[in-house]
């Protein structure tokens, strides 16, 4: 289980579980949360009810003697027996484990699925010192060679491990995942927390992080040559995590971007919001809009997809291999082309939600989820055939 920083990776693992419980027990067999003793309190309470149980541990067998020392010590002043990450996974007959996005010290008997979101800093160096680029090389190569299988979520990203690192064919697995919608999603009223927000009748939504390459600069760009066109009454409502670790200034000069264009009516910052409200926005909105330069596989587009939201996407490859419906493409690097299209496309938009589209929606995505969920436990069994990576183990024996 991973952190709260980066929601997406929570989110991800959200829609795995959900597409797992499509099946019957003995088709998928349990599934189990492995809680480390760092693991997200927040992550967790977001997955419990998602799974079978959690396999809590409190330290590695392969970790150093005072990593040990230290774990089994706060286990122990907290009144609880120390049990090890190995011994969890050998009591309850643990097969895999995936996604592992870190170092996994092993073991043997079990299928270790590493996984790759994206190789964004290959494609774009500037957006990354150079001291994170190599940290990354260095970490995906890691997890190519520690997988018994390692993961990308699209053909596109694929294509990039075998450009750019080093991978034996057979351990590499493409699987796109699929945004599987909660049932609690649909009894709300979105018209009433839009309203909650001070929003208008008509909106567009751009649900994303604030970091460099979600392309925010286009998209403001693009507003105000609508506004000064007389296109007055478009809104875009923006809502995320307020910040960039890699460009700690991004979100103020967006800000900036704001004012100078004196943008602040047509563009409402909201910031990171609760999952349901965010939904709830997704669903009133006119359409949903996702600029970015650079996706491993766009949640934003996979969330519009199941909610049956009309979409303008950059026309980038990733998009263009997920293929949503309802779809419009432009230019990420051309404010003009894309203010033409929403001068174009906005006056006959409508306010969502749309009941019989979304219902439609929800039976292919259920459709969808349960390919999806088949597609994964294919990959799993492979990893399990396969066995441990001859690449690990090549470095376990070579390491001093």
């Amino acid at each position: 289980m991973g952190h709260d920083g980066w929601i997406a990776g929570t989110i991800y693992v959200q829609n795995l579980l959900r597409a797992l419980r499509l099946l019957p027990v003995d088709e998928r067999g349990k599934v189990f949360l492995l809680r480390g003793p760092r693991a997200s309190e927040k992550a967790y309470q977001s997955l419990r009810n998602d799974a079978d149980g959690a396999l809590p541990y409190d330290f590695r067998q392969a970790s150093t003697r005072s990593q040990k020392a230290l774990r089994i010590g706060y286990a122990l002043t907290r009144a609880r027996w120390p049990v090890s990450l190995e011994r969890q996974c050998r009591s309850n007959s643990v097969s895999s484990v995936f996604p592992v996005t870190g170092n996994w010290p092993g073991c043997e008997s079990v299928a270790s699925l590493t996984w790759i979101p994206d190789f964004q800093h290959c494609h774009f160096p500037e957006f990354f010192s150079d001291k994170m680029r190599r940290e990354r090389d260095r970490h995906f190569q890691q997890l190519i060679d520690q997988g018994s299988v390692a993961v990308v979520s699209s053909k596109d990203a694929r294509q990039d491990l075998f450009r750019f690192f080093k991978a034996d064919p057979e351990r590499i697995a493409v699987l796109p995942f699929v945004s599987m919608a909660s049932p609690d999603w649909y009894p709300h009223a979105p018209r009433e927390v839009a309203r909650r927000f001070g929003l208008p009748e008509r909106f567009m939504i751009f649900p994303s992080q604030f970091w460099l390459h979600k392309n925010h600069a286009t998209l403001f760009e693009a507003m105000a040559i609508c506004r000064d066109r007389g296109l007055d009454d478009l809104c875009l409502v923006c809502t995320g995590h307020l910040g960039d670790s890699r460009w700690p200034n991004h979100v103020r000069r967006m800000q900036a971007l704001i004012r100078d264009r004196r943008l602040e009516y047509q563009i409402r910052i909201m910031g990171l919001l609760q999952r349901q409200d965010q939904i709830q926005l997704l669903r009133s909105a006119v359409a949903v809009i996702q600029p970015s330069l650079f996706e491993g596989w766009s949640a934003i587009v996979e969330d519009a997809r199941t909610l049956a939201k009309t979409m303008l996407v950059s026309d980038i490859g990733v998009h263009r291999e997920q293929d949503p419906a309802r779809c419009l493409y432009f230019d990420p690097r051309d404010p003009e082309a894309l203010a033409t299209k929403l001068m174009d496309v906005w006056p006959s938009l409508a306010a969502g939600p749309d009941r019989e589209q979304e219902i439609q929606a929800h039976k292919e995505h259920l459709n969808r989820g349960r390919e999806f969920v088949r597609l994964y436990l294919s990959i799993v069994q492979r990893a399990i055939d396969l066995g441990p990576n001859p690449a690990r183990l090549g470095a376990r024996r070579s390491s001093p």
